[in-house]
């Protein structure tokens, strides 16, 4: 069975959408959420883009934003961009950047969802990102509620992308000629 046909097998099986919805796809225009855009495209799902500028990267987020823009413009869906001062908002608040990142991208992607005729927001979440996830909660002794790791749907926000795994991404990616921009701060430590 192909990308293609898992892809479509694991939102049917966990009933995370249907056609008839309207996604609002979280896009980073890294590998993975590039690969998402693809695959709701070959499968006939209606979909938006959002991307999020943390500022956290000078001229790389700018680049990724209009990585992403072009995105948009090639599959010829509506397009949501924000910026915000991440540092200056984790400062304030007291947070990590991460932490904070986080906060700001799914409060905007709720509002954008909210205010247009999106149904769900959809991350780019793979099987990679839920054993990173799972182990971290397990270390933090999170106990047995924290094992269960990232969950296919929660609330508004579905994962269609649980079920693949990086290199999964990167062969249908590479078949498909898809481009896509790579962030060097994910291969740092903190």
């Amino acid at each position: 069975m192909n990308l293609q046909e898992r892809f479509i097998k694991f939102i049917n099986e966990h009933h995370l959408f249907t056609h008839k919805d309207k996604l609002l796809l979280a896009v980073s225009g890294g590998l993975d959420s590039v690969v998402l855009c693809e695959l709701c495209k070959q499968a006939g799902y209606d979909f938006a883009i959002a991307h999020c500028n943390f500022k956290l990267r000078g001229s790389d987020s700018d680049r990724d934003e209009q990585f992403v823009k072009q995105l948009a413009e090639k599959y010829a869906v509506p397009f949501h961009v924000t910026a915000f001062d991440t540092n200056a908002t984790a400062k304030a608040a007291k947070k990590s950047i991460e932490e904070t990142a986080r906060n700001l991208r799914y409060e905007w992607f709720e509002e954008i969802r909210s205010k247009s005729d999106c149904t769900f927001i959809a991350t780019a979440h793979h099987a990679n990102d839920n054993i990173e996830t799972v182990l971290m909660n397990f270390f933090r002794g999170t106990g047995i509620k924290g094992l269960h790791g990232i969950l296919p749907k929660q609330n508004k926000i579905v994962r269609p992308l649980l079920f693949a795994k990086k290199d999964d991404l990167a062969s249908f990616a590479e078949t498909n000629k898809l481009a896509f921009v790579t962030d060097y701060t994910n291969g740092q430590s903190d």
